[in-house]
């Protein structure tokens, strides 16, 4: 397994979700923004788990602590 450093989120993500509240209202252009800059400057185009090369992003997604399902209930 991966240690993750995690960076403060890019300036444009916090910009852009400012006033939404689910993660379906965030557009796919901003969540494969934030996808390829997590494996660029995070992860080293790797999985954190298995240490498997990601080549394609539509191969993976955002993991998170709450499921997304449980948000904004």
């Amino acid at each position: 397994m991966i240690k993750i450093n995690k960076q403060e989120a890019p300036l444009y993500f916090t910009e852009h979700i400012k006033g939404k509240m689910l993660y379906k209202e965030i557009e796919l252009n901003i969540k494969n923004n934030i996808k390829l800059d997590i494996l660029d400057k995070e992860q080293n185009y790797a999985c954190c788990y298995c240490e498997i090369e990601i080549k394609y992003i539509e191969d993976g997604h955002i993991d998170h602590v709450i499921p997304r399902s449980k948000l904004n209930k």
